[in-house]
C-alpha cells in the first residue's frame, strides 16, 4: 500500500507479525460429537474480555474470532435468574454463561457457548441455548420474541428492536449416561426463519456438549453450514455484518421461582444488571455484530472469518512541543490514522475512536464519527488539533478531521477527551480504541509499560516515547492483537 509519510515523524514499526497478508486463513472448527472421541475446545484460543465486552481477537495464525464476556457473578450472587430446589445451584450455573465465541470459514459458522460450570453431563435438566441472527439491523421483516419452545411459561422475551432477527438457533441436549465420556452430542438442532416459523430441525448441524469432567470443559459447541441459514452468509466484497442475542434456558423450561413466568436463565449483557433485571420488562438490552471477512480474490473464495472492517495503523502520542491542543509551543498534534483493508468502502458513522477501554470512564475519551465514507484502501488520519498539526505537515493533503468538530463526543462509553499518555518510565499502559455500531471493540493498539497487560492484548512494550515518534502497523493491512 502506497501510504503517506508523515514528515518530523520517526516511524517506528510495531512488528507484531512475520506472516504475510496473503498467509491468513480461516478459522476450522472440529466438533466431536461422539461419546467414542475425546471432547475438546482447544481449536478455539479466544480469552474472555471483561464482562459485558465483546472484542475480536486473534492467535499467531492470524485466525480470528469474536469473543463476549458475561459475568458470572454480581455482588457475589450468579448473574443468572437462580433455580430453587436441592439442586438449585447445579442447575443454575449450569445455565450461566461465561463467555460466547464465534467463528466461521467459507463453508461454515462455529459457535462456543462456555457456562459457569456443568457438572456432570448426566445432569437432569440438560440445557439449550437460543441464538438469534439479525442480517438487516432494522425491523422490517424481523421477528422480535425469542423462539424458546412450548411451555409452561406466559410471559415472552424479546431481542432489542434494532436486533429483530430472521434467523434463530435453539440448540437442544437431553441428559447422558455414565458411558458418554462426558460428552454428549446434540438432540437437536432447530432453526427458525420465515419459511419455518415453528423450527427445521438441522440435520447438517452438529453440536457437543461437554461436562466439567472434561479438559477445559462446561461447554456447548455448534458448526452449522452456511447452507442451512436462508440468507445469511454475507455477500463476498460487502460490509454486511451479522448481530447476534444468546439466551439459555434448561432443557425442560424449568422456571425460576422469582415471580417473572419466562424460562430464560441467561443472556448475554453489557448492562451490568442481574439477568432478571435485565429481561423484567420483557426485553433484552443486548445484542453484539460480528464482521466477517468477505474480501475474495478475483475467482476466489472469501475466508469468512471474524475480522476488523477497519483498522488502526499508525499514531502519535508525543508531537513536538506542548502536547495541549493550541498552544504557542505545540509543534504538532497526537493524531491516529485508520485505514479501510477491504475491497469495499465502509461507512464511517457507525464507528467511534478513542483510548478507553472500558466505558464510563471520565478521564479518557470517546468520540463518534459523523457520515464518511471511507474508500477501499483508503485512510483518515483523526488529530486533536488541525491547526497544530498543519505546523508539522503543511504539505498534508488527504483526509484530515479532528476529535471534536467533525467527530462527536460519544458520552455513552466515554465523557473525557482523548489524550494520548507519553508513558515516560512509568509502568502504565494506554491504548488507541475502535469501536463498532454496537460498542463492540473491533481493533485496539496497547502500548506502554503495564505491569499487568490487557486480557487479550499483547502491549507493545515501550519505556519511553520520544517526541515526535509514530508508531506504525506492520504491515498495515495485518490486523493483530496488540
Amino acid at each position: 500500500m502506497k501510504r503517506k509519510l508523515f514528515a518530523f515523524s520517526m516511524t517506528l514499526a510495531l512488528l507484531l507479525s512475520m506472516l504475510s497478508v496473503a498467509g491468513v486463513g480461516a478459522h476450522s472448527i472440529t466438533i466431536e460429537s461422539s461419546a467414542s472421541l475425546v471432547p475438546s475446545r482447544t481449536d478455539w484460543f479466544g480469552l474472555k474480555p471483561s464482562a459485558g465486552y465483546s472484542m475480536v481477537q486473534r492467535n499467531n495464525a492470524q485466525q480470528g474470532e469474536v469473543v463476549f464476556g458475561d459475568s458470572l457473578k454480581i455482588n457475589s450472587v450468579p448473574d443468572a435468574r437462580q433455580i430453587s430446589g436441592t439442586n438449585g445451584i447445579t442447575l443454575t450455573r449450569a445455565a450461566n454463561l461465561d463467555y460466547f465465541s464465534v467463528t466461521a470459514d467459507a463453508q461454515k459458522i462455529y459457535f462456543l457457548t462456555k457456562v459457569d460450570r456443568y457438572v456432570g453431563i448426566t445432569q437432569s435438566p440438560s440445557i439449550n441455548v437460543v441464538i438469534t441472527i439479525d442480517t438487516n439491523h432494522t425491523t422490517n421483516g424481523g421477528n422480535l420474541a425469542l423462539p424458546l419452545g412450548s411451555g409452561s411459561y406466559t410471559q415472552t422475551v424479546n431481542v432489542p428492536a434494532d436486533a429483530a432477527w430472521e434467523t434463530a438457533i435453539n440448540l437442544q441436549f437431553k441428559p447422558g449416561n455414565n458411558t458418554s465420556n462426558g460428552v454428549v452430542p446434540d438432540n437437536k438442532v432447530l432453526i427458525f426463519d420465515s419459511n419455518n416459523p415453528s423450527g427445521k430441525d438441522c440435520t447438517s448441524c452438529v453440536g457437543q456438549l461437554a461436562s466439567a469432567a472434561v479438559a477445559k470443559g462446561s461447554f456447548a459447541e455448534l458448526s452449522i453450514p452456511w447452507t442451512a441459514l436462508t440468507n445469511v452468509k454475507p455477500a463476498l466484497n460487502t460490509a454486511s455484518f451479522l448481530r447476534f442475542t444468546v439466551s439459555t434456558t434448561l432443557n425442560n423450561l424449568t422456571l425460576p421461582a422469582d415471580g417473572f413466568s419466562s424460562p430464560v436463565i441467561d443472556v448475554l449483557s453489557n448492562t451490568g444488571k442481574s439477568t432478571f433485571d435485565e429481561i423484567k420488562d420483557g426485553a433484552l438490552d443486548t445484542s453484539f455484530d460480528v464482521h466477517f471477512d468477505t474480501n475474495a480474490p478475483q475467482g476466489g473464495d472469501a475466508s469468512y472469518e471474524p475480522y476488523a472492517p477497519l483498522l488502526i495503523t499508525e499514531f502519535q502520542a508525543n508531537p513536538i512541543g506542548k502536547d495541549t491542543p493550541g498552544s504557542a509551543s505545540s509543534g504538532d498534534s497526537e493524531w491516529i490514522e485508520i485505514y479501510n483493508p477491504n475491497n469495499f468502502s465502509v461507512q464511517l458513522s457507525d464507528y467511534k475512536l478513542g483510548n478507553a477501554t472500558t466505558r464510563g470512564s471520565s478521564s479518557q475519551g470517546m468520540f463518534k464519527f459523523k457520515s464518511l465514507n471511507l474508500a477501499s484502501k483508503g485512510v483518515v488520519v483523526v488529530t486533536a488539533s488541525k491547526t497544530d498539526f498543519a505546523k508539522a505537515h503543511p504539505n498534508f493533503a488527504g483526509t484530515l478531521l479532528q476529535f471534536g468538530s467533525d467527530l462527536t463526543k460519544y458520552t455513552t462509553w466515554a465523557s473525557g477527551d482523548v489524550s494520548l499518555d507519553n508513558i515516560g518510565n512509568t509502568q502504565v499502559e494506554d491504548q488507541v480504541v475502535l469501536l463498532d455500531a454496537k460498542d463492540d471493540i473491533v481493533d485496539v493498539v496497547n502500548y506502554g509499560n503495564p505491569v499487568t497487560p490487557t486480557v487479550g492484548n499483547v502491549p507493545i512494550r515501550v519505556p519511553d516515547v520520544p517526541e515526535s515518534t509514530s508508531y506504525e502497523r506492520c504491515p498495515a493491512g495485518l490486523d493483530t492483537n496488540g
